[in-house]
């Protein structure tokens, strides 16, 4: 039987409940002193659109009010977070990590680029500074479909506060700012600059910058640039004499930047992974010159801007696991990938949980909170920035700020179970150094 819970203005809980008993599919429904649960077969987007219109409905959420299972959750969707509990990141594990020695000290402060965040979300952290970077529209996160920007914050800062899901800093007992960047346009408007955002994060000593979006690589980096199959960048280290396009020095300069001023951007490696080369806008296969000059890298290689993980070491690149810890199939791999999360594939059965084995958190449905299942590199990113964040925060690395390069170093050192960020992972891994587990911080 699925659940749904819906969030009212106080006193409207038994009107509510009397028009939802009206709509079909509707098999039960109970009455809190916040809002109303139902129990109902068929579709979630439909119920949810109908009575999200509703003007004394604040939200619509998956799942039950009540946790499913005190013994194992304490936020009422946390059940649903099984890529929390595979790496050891959920509320129980954390607690478990803190008599261990792991408890967080030292505050964070972490960067979101992407489009906006809902503040007007039960699951809403409370310390954002927020700015919009497209021309026209405020730093709110107002898509009609799904909110991507607000998916990935909610996957780090959403609060323990008896509402939807748990983020993995709150589970650690992080005092965590975020800074939103808002890059993506809710309507028509033209992108912002990620590279701005990025300079200034710099410029506010920002620890830790979630970058949830990738492009083509063929497109940024020319024949002869860092891809190209005669590059001197070893399969197993960092080499800096390597030949770059004017594009990629500026990308490198400001990452380089990043690293000296203590900033970790973590990025996505991106979605496009296929098998085999395919024609049209998106060519791929084996490497080469399309017709138009482009240089096409080879199946193997991680999108831009998380591609420049090859020749910058403080840069992190994230790939996705599915349940069963392979690569997740869209997940792209490669030279540069650093790193994966559990995050989930749609092809891969689920946990027991009857919905997708994908990643859960709070968003925007028909511009109504919501809580969504999500899948993407974009998903598994602000888990590993979450997981930065708490090393920094629990000062397991031996560094308790992260304002120099040798901070980075030590915090990447210890997210890599010991292996440098000088050093590449092995080209032909399909996750990196492997898929992260939080008994990596002991």
């Amino acid at each position: 039987m699925k659940r749904m819970f819906i969030g009212v203005k106080d006193g409207s809980a038994g009107e509510i409940k009397k028009r939802v008993q009206k709509l079909d599919n509707v098999t039960g429904v109970s009455v809190s002193d916040i809002g109303v649960n139902i129990e109902y077969d068929g579709s979630y987007a439909h119920i949810a659109q109908q009575v999200s219109s509703w003007q004394e409905v604040d939200s619509v959420q998956l799942g039950a009010e009540k946790p499913l299972s005190v013994s194992t959750q304490y936020e009422p969707l946390d059940s649903y977070l099984w890529h929390y509990r595979k790496a050891g990141l959920d509320k129980k594990s954390a607690e478990s990590l803190v008599t261990r020695g792991v408890v967080a000290h030292n505050p964070v402060k972490i960067a979101v680029i992407d489009s906006g965040y809902r503040p007007s979300h039960p699951d809403a952290p409370s310390s954002v500074v927020a700015q919009s970077l497209v021309s026209g529209e405020t730093a709110e996160d107002t898509g009609t479909d799904h909110s991507h920007g607000t998916h990935v914050l909610h996957s780090m800062g959403s609060p323990l506060n008896t509402s939807g899901v748990s983020g993995i800093l709150s589970n650690f007992g992080v005092n965590a700012e975020f800074y939103i960047y808002k890059m993506f346009p809710s309507e028509s408007g033209s992108q912002g600059s990620w590279l701005s955002a990025l300079l200034d994060c710099i410029s506010k000593g920002v620890d830790v910058v979630n970058m949830s979006f990738g492009y083509e690589s063929y497109k940024e980096i020319s024949q002869g640039g860092s891809l190209a199959p005669t590059s001197t960048v070893s399969a197993n280290s960092i080499n800096s004499n390597v030949i770059l396009n004017s594009e990629v020095i500026a990308y490198k300069n400001v990452f380089d930047n990043a690293k000296t001023n203590g900033v970790i951007p973590v990025i996505a490696s991106g979605n496009s992974y296929v098998v085999g080369s395919i024609s049209g806008s998106n060519p791929r296969g084996p490497g080469g010159v399309d017709a138009s000059g482009y240089f096409v890298p080879p199946q193997d290689t991680v999108a831009t801007p998380a591609i420049l993980s090859q020749i910058c070491p403080g840069v992190v690149s994230v790939g996705s696991a599915n349940y069963n810890g392979n690569k997740a199939f869209f997940s792209q791999k490669g030279k540069g990938l650093r790193i994966a999360a559990y995050s989930g594939d749609s092809l891969t059965n689920p946990e027991n949980t009857g919905f997708p084995n994908i990643s859960l958190a709070g968003s925007t449905t028909n511009s109504i909170n919501s809580y969504v299942f999500m899948q993407g590199t974009s998903m598994a990113t602000p888990i590993m920035a979450a997981i930065i964040g708490v090393i920094l925060a629990t000062g397991v690395a031996g560094t308790n700020v992260s304002v120099s390069s040798s901070d980075v170093d030590k915090i990447l050192t210890k997210l890599y179970r010991g292996v440098s960020p000088n050093v590449l992972p092995d080209s032909t891994s399909n996750l990196g150094h492997g898929i992260f587990h939080s008994d990596w911080l002991l």
